[in-house]
């Protein structure tokens, strides 16, 4: 078994000059002595004799230096560099691009710039654009908005794709199960054509004062509907935030809700 006990002491980095030093690559130079060390002493390439192999050496800096270039990363330092509030956000489980817009610091809104893909380089210097775009503008570019809306032909159409976007996203069932139930249960029988305004009077359906809790999953449902970047929902949505009980309305509201309930006598 080797001894890695000596391998720091190997590096040859002293600690001269590190008042003018680049952060990565100190770190790349690390790795590259590192990864001629460990090659030295692991590689087969050569019948297990342990001799360095520069091919290996190129493959594993190779990796190393690629991390530098990525175009996401690059686009994304360059949005927060700007102070841009309007930045880039990508999931795991989906391959489209997402923005979200930032008020002093908060998100208030985010959506799906789908059909775009963060692997795609052109997509995202492309996204990167449109977000420095909005930045300047104050709102995002009119130009991009809705421009999926012209395929969304039914009330179905927006749902499945809606449906489709939420389960890429949200890993978790539970976390997602109000709002995938509300478009397939109750959305999708809305009369055609689509119309953000129906959403509005379906919400509105409920008081918030008293199904306070089932409201605020409606407006989670079309706040879904707008991450997704099918249909422009972000007036609908700040408008039915606005009208939620606040102040001595909701301190009413709790206090309704904590009264004690009296069982009837259940005596025969």
């Amino acid at each position: 078994m080797p001894c890695f006990g000596g391998a720091f002491c190997c590096l040859g980095l002293g600690f001269r000059g590190f008042h003018k030093w680049d952060p990565f690559d100190h770190l790349v130079a690390i790795c590259s002595r590192l990864t001629r060390l460990l090659v030295n002493q692991f590689t087969t390439e050569t019948g297990g004799r342990g001799e360095y192999s520069p091919h290996l050496h190129n493959v594993a800096m190779g990796q190393i230096r690629s991390r530098r270039l990525d175009t996401w990363d690059c686009c994304s330092r360059e949005l927060v560099a700007r102070q841009s509030r309007i930045r880039l956000r990508r999931y795991p489980r989906s391959p489209f691009v997402y923005v979200r817009e930032l008020v002093q610091g908060k998100q208030v809104r985010e959506f799906s710039l789908s059909p775009m893909e963060h692997r795609n380089d052109a997509d995202v210097e492309h996204a990167r654009d449109l977000c420095l775009e909005g930045h300047r503008a104050g709102q995002w570019p009119a130009h991009s908005l809705g421009r999926l809306s012209a395929q969304i032909q039914s009330w179905k159409d927006l749902v499945e794709a809606c449906v489709t976007d939420i389960e890429r996203r949200i890993r978790k069932e539970g976390s997602r199960v109000h709002a995938v139930n509300d478009l397939r249960l109750r959305i999708a029988r809305f009369r055609d054509p689509v119309d953000a305004q129906m959403l509005l009077r379906w919400v509105l359906e409920l008081d918030p004062i008293t199904r306070l809790k089932s409201f605020n999953r409606r407006i989670e449902t079309l706040s879904q509907i707008q991450r997704s970047g099918l249909l422009d929902l972000g007036s609908v949505v700040d408008q039915l935030r606005a009208i939620r009980p606040k102040g001595a309305a909701e301190k009413i509201r709790k206090a309704s809700s904590m009264r004690v309930r009296v069982i009837g006598d259940s005596r025969r």
